[in-house]
């Protein structure tokens, strides 16, 4: 019987030299089968190429080693996006008041507010008059941080008035929008 190599090089001369026309079936008995049967020559190949001695090769791994390796970071990952909060959606305006479309008396106040915080300092909120004139407001931010508002110099004569918005919202993006109130 041949002498078996143990490092890379034997073992590929190992497998050039196989007659594959003979059975692969050495001369170890299989630990697996309970001492009754022997191991084919290629299966102890492939055990010492996976062996300590060959670490620069290709390794196999057990279904142990997969599963811990690659299905539980998965799942972790999964795990962090299903149960990711709200921080990850875009801030979008809930209510307003005056609101949308509506019909209202003299306001002296606008309230915007938003599902989600935002950053003030680029934050506006700027109001018109039916002929695209800007109506004085001053600027307020609420504590929470969810709602931009302000509050008018002037009681607002009556006319159609349109409202529009940006906010830079907590996850980076910029929201913008506009909508109209009519005073009577």
């Amino acid at each position: 019987m041949r002498q078996q190599r143990t490092s890379a090089a034997g073992l590929v001369a190992d497998l050039q030299n196989v007659d594959y026309r003979e059975p692969f079936w050495g001369g170890r008995k299989s630990a697996a089968l309970g001492g009754i049967g022997r191991v084919p020559i290629c299966v102890r190949v492939l055990r010492k190429v996976g062996s300590r001695e060959n670490a620069a090769l290709p390794q196999s791994k057990d279904s142990a080693e997969v599963i811990s390796s690659r299905i539980i970071p998965l799942a972790a990952v999964a795990l962090a996006v299903l149960a990711a909060p709200p921080v990850f959606a875009h801030a979008r305006l809930v209510a307003a008041t005056p609101a949308s479309g509506a019909t209202v008396s003299s306001p002296r106040t606008i309230a915007l507010m938003f599902s989600d915080r935002f950053a003030a300092p680029f934050s506006t909120v700027e109001v018109e008059d039916q002929r695209g004139r800007a109506v004085a407001l001053t600027k307020t931010v609420s504590q929470d941080g969810k709602t931009l508002g302000g509050t008018f110099a002037a009681p607002l004569p009556a006319g159609v008035y349109q409202v529009s918005w940006a906010i830079a919202a907590a996850d980076g993006h910029r929201m913008t929008g506009t909508y109209s109130f009519t005073v009577r």
